[in-house]
């Protein structure tokens, strides 16, 4: 039995611009193990494509390119990795964020590090151009405080793909955040830009950005400057 919530999910990210009804395309999502379902896209025209492991614990997922193995693709999502389509390296490594506990230093670092992703956002695809550079800079920096602030040991840098996923764990990570700017964003703006017909499709091209750039030297030297 698939979740209402999950399947709502696996619709709204595999149902994207390469997704056509006319062509008979429709999505199968099959039951793993512990609450995980592999989903996918079949079509009769192009064979099947999208393919995705969905938590249904949290909605988090693991986007994947059609070529990989469902069983491959499950064990990679169960390391924590994430594999991007359209990206030449396959897999990234996950970083432990630093635990900073003055809030002045989490400003600081969010912003160098939001300032790095940006940086490098040039190289990704232009699927992903839909939104101003202020807009996707916002969104990593909102996505940031929030983690540093819950100063918590075992935060991972992959969890910024979560926070637009996840009310629930935005809601439990606002109580650390002292910064007002930060706090309006995910109470005031965030729920408003979801509502926007194209919000799932912007979050996924973000999703993709950042998971694919976390391996990047420039992104893991400022986190392990902060782990010193």
């Amino acid at each position: 039995m698939v979740p209402e919530n999950l399947k709502k999910k696996a619709e709204e990210i595999l149902k994207n611009k390469n997704f056509s009804e006319v062509d008979g395309d429709k999505i199968e999502i099959i039951p793993k193990d512990s609450g995980l379902f592999y989903g996918y896209v079949k079509s009769q025209k192009r064979g099947s494509f999208g393919q995705i492991i969905i938590n249904s614990a949290d909605l988090s997922f693991l986007w994947g390119a059609s070529a990989i193995n469902p069983d491959v693709l499950l064990e990679r999502f169960k390391a924590g990795v994430r594999s991007m389509p359209h990206q030449k390296k396959a897999t990234r490594r996950n970083i432990r964020l630093p635990v900073i506990n003055k809030d002045a230093e989490i400003i600081n670092f969010a912003n160098q590090l939001t300032e790095a992703f940006v940086s490098l956002f040039d190289e990704q695809d232009d699927d992903a151009q839909d939104l101003p550079e202020e807009k996707w800079r916002k969104m990593i920096y909102g996505a940031l405080v929030l983690l540093l602030s819950a100063k918590e040991e075992d935060t991972k840098l992959i969890m910024v793909t979560m926070m637009y996923h996840s009310p629930m764990l935005v809601k439990t990570f606002l109580r650390n955040v002292r910064d007002r700017e930060v706090y309006d964003y995910w109470v005031k703006e965030v729920p408003k830009f979801m509502k926007k017909d194209n919000a799932q499709w912007l979050v996924h091209c973000f999703d993709v950005r950042i998971a694919s750039l976390i391996g990047e030297q420039e992104i893991q030297d400022l986190c392990n400057k902060y782990k010193k």
